[in-house]
């Protein structure tokens, strides 16, 4: 997955904020759907919406920064995002 980028929602993809912290939904009508990925804290709700603003990697080292993180926590951070771009969740915005 290249950080360097922007991401946006993949095709049939959305998500929704929940107390725990959210849900993606992923509805392609060609796979068993719909999919779904819980999205495990409202922190990483935030970065996620965020995703068509900026380039992953600069999201994520604001985020580092402004929260202290450990290197373990960013390295979370990047494998929920590695996974949605597996799954077809988010895609990388056209140049």
């Amino acid at each position: 997955m290249d950080f360097s980028v922007v991401y946006q929602m993949g095709h049939g993809a959305s998500f929704r904020r929940e107390s725990f912290g959210g849900i993606v939904y992923h509805y392609e009508g060609n796979r068993p759907d719909p999919r779904l990925f819980f999205v495990p804290s409202s922190f990483l709700m935030g970065l996620l919406e965020h995703i068509s603003q900026a380039p992953l990697r600069i999201l994520i080292d604001e985020a580092r920064r402004q929260f202290a993180m450990p290197q373990k926590d960013v390295e979370e951070v990047e494998r929920f995002f590695e996974e949605l771009a597996r799954c077809g969740a988010i895609e990388s915005l056209p140049c």
